[in-house]
Order: C-alpha cells, then structure tokens, then sequence
C-alpha cells in the first residue's frame, strides 16, 4: 500500500510541468529580494524592549557584513538606544563570520556579564 501511495506521489510530480528558469539577472534580483525579506524579520527595531533592556548587549562586526556601519545602521542603532533604554551595542575587530569564530572569548565574557546583571536585581 505505501509503495502505490509513493509511486502515486511520484508520478504526480512528474507530470507537474517544472517552473521556467529565470534568465540570469532576473535571477539573482530575486534572490536579492528574498534575502531583504527574510533579513527584515532579523531586524530588532521590528520586536519591543525586553523586560531588562539593561541587560541587552548587542555585539556587532567592525566589518560586518550581515549588519554593516552605514547610514541606515546607525539610525537603527540611535532607535534601540532610545527604545531600549540601557542597551548596549558593542563593536568588535571583524565580521560577523570571523568575529564569532575569533573572539570567541569576548563573547563568552559578555554572556557571562549580561548573566551577571540579570542576577543582580
């Protein structure tokens, strides 16, 4: 019964007409697209300030990529400093990629420190 049922499946798809490629161009516009979708649900103006907003440390690349120091950026930054008062945002040497992979211990300090701050009160 389940290999008819699979079979079934099967033979389903393949009479599904497959999607028209994009040319090349379009392809990678849409792609790009679909990156800044998916990339606006990562942005933390879009969430309220935690109950501790002076537990917030949020830890950036100088050569971030994911979240690079631009004009946009820092307008995002100067809104959570704002909304989420006591935050900080800290920078370190790198990217997104290399600051997590080399420094490591920096960012076990601040967990450590944030989980410090949190027991305080």
């Amino acid at each position: 019964m389940r290999e008819r049922e699979a079979q079934k499946r099967t033979s389903a798809r393949s009479s599904q007409s497959p999607r028209p490629a994009l040319p090349p161009p379009r392809r990678l516009e849409h792609a790009q697209r679909q990156a800044v979708r998916l990339l606006r649900l990562t942005d933390i103006t879009n969430f309220a300030p935690p109950a501790r907003p002076d537990a917030a440390v949020f830890v950036t690349g100088s050569a971030d990529a994911y979240v690079p120091a631009h004009a946009d950026t820092l307008a995002m930054w100067r809104h959570v400093h704002e909304e989420w008062r006591g935050a900080e945002v800290r920078t370190l040497r790198g990217g997104h990629v290399s600051g997590s992979i080399f420094e490591v211990q920096r960012y076990a300090r601040t967990v450590i420190e944030v989980a410090r701050r949190l027991l305080r009160r």
